[in-house]
């Protein structure tokens, strides 16, 4: 069975070069259009699905390599099976170690790449690949500080572009490409001093690595200029290469001490934003050429549950409240993440706050949405299958059945 499917995915590589089936998703006002017609839908985050397929997960070992590439293949299956519209994932490695495929051997990094395009295109299953998930990624293999992303003459720099020209040249016409993400969750580390935080073991580098540092330094602070430039000037070079997706940040939001942060820094005082201070930083972080405006929000019906620590609202009448901000600023916008605390997935298979807030987006004109987190046994607390919420999978369907064309 999984040789056949191989087999294919080879057949298909090669039949697909330049022209794919149907149109791209563009950004209209605050909502999104296909073909002509409003376009939504709603996905999931399969964060590893690559690495998974191409075996360069941390630690895994050459005998489970086909394990892994099963386990992203049954995500896909499962996700064609039950109507889940999209993938949200690392299109990269999360460490460093995980990208020694492609410095050893890029055609074949790319091959699997293009395998795991085309399998999902086969599969009715749109991507929003995350092309620098993690910040520290190319500053740690460059063996430099992490604000280096901005730093035209760093390493570190010149890497990033280089690996954004090669993967977004690479599938610029494929209209299975829902949109473009910059990387994961930037804003939560705004104006935070990582002076001396532990960075990680050693196991996460590459083999060449000279410079193993176990602790962070004051450059690797990434303050709130230093990201909006990164956003601004990457979506650019981004846009410059391909005419034809949107670009995402791929942020959770901003922190409820965002104000006191930026006010402070270098030092750190963590005063909580007032409501109205909070929203105008979330408005700002997001700046134009993004196409499209990402939160992460994670609730609960517990009527003591606080998302935010500023209000006194329940999560899902603060949730209410910053959808329709962004809906005011006139965005399409995009719920990269969400799922639930208070119970978490584990110790609710009902999934009842998931359903009732995809009701709220529903109703709210929310235009896409991602789940945390599918096929992914790294997190069991927050896995999902269709085996293990069925009442939420169907709930999913429901929305891509009525907003994304998926019968």
């Amino acid at each position: 069975m999984m040789k056949a499917i191989v087999m294919l995915i080879l057949l298909v590589s090669i039949l697909c070069t330049a022209a794919f089936a149907g149109g791209f998703v563009k950004a209209d006002g605050t909502g999104l259009m296909l073909d002509g017609k409003p376009y939504r839908a709603m996905g999931a985050n399969a964060p590893d699905l690559f690495v998974a397929y191409s075996g360069a997960g941390l630690g895994v070992q050459p005998q489970d390599r086909g394990k892994e590439r099963q386990r992203a293949v049954d995500a896909i299956l499962d996700a064609e099976k039950n109507k889940i519209a999209f993938f949200r994932f690392w299109a990269t490695g999360f460490h460093p170690i995980e990208m020694k495929l492609y410095f050893d051997n890029p055609n074949e990094y790319w091959k699997n790449m293009d395998e795991v395009f085309n399998l999902c295109r086969q599969h009715n299953i749109k991507l929003v690949p995350s092309i620098f998930w993690e910040i520290g990624l190319w500053p740690l293999i460059c063996e430099e500080d992490r604000s280096a992303i901005v730093d035209p003459n760093s390493r570190t720099y010149k890497a990033m572009h280089k690996y954004a020209r090669e993967i977004v040249t690479r599938y610029k016409d494929d209209t299975n490409v829902l949109m473009w993400e910059l990387l994961n969750e930037g804003f939560l580390g705004a104006d935070v001093q990582m002076e001396g935080r532990d960075l990680g073991g050693g196991d996460v580098y590459l083999p060449t690595t000279k410079l193993k540092r176990s602790k962070y330094n004051s450059g690797d602070s990434l303050t709130v200029p230093i990201l909006k430039q990164f956003y601004i000037e990457m979506t650019t070079y981004i846009k410059s290469l391909d005419p034809n997706h949107m670009v995402e940040s791929g942020d959770a939001g901003v922190r409820d001490c965002s104000q006191s942060l930026r006010e402070s820094f270098p030092d750190q005082v963590w005063v909580r934003d007032t409501f109205r201070q909070h929203v105008g930083n979330l408005l700002a972080s997001q700046p134009a050429p993004l196409d499209v405006f990402c939160q992460h929000l994670y609730g609960s019906l517990d009527p003591n549950f606080e998302p935010d620590q500023i209000t006194k609202l329940s999560a899902l009448d603060y949730f209410t409240c910053t959808i329709r901000a962004v809906d005011a600023a006139r965005m399409p916008q995009y719920i990269g993440e969400f799922g639930q605390v208070f119970p978490s997935f584990d110790k609710d298979p009902d999934a009842k706050f998931a359903r009732t807030f995809i009701d709220l987006m529903d109703k709210e004109g929310v235009d896409l949405a991602s789940v945390w987190v599918w096929h992914f046994p790294w997190q069991p607390e927050n896995n999902v299958t269709s085996q293990s919420h069925p009442l939420l999978v169907k709930r999913i369907a429901q929305f891509n059945e009525k907003y994304a064309g998926l019968k």
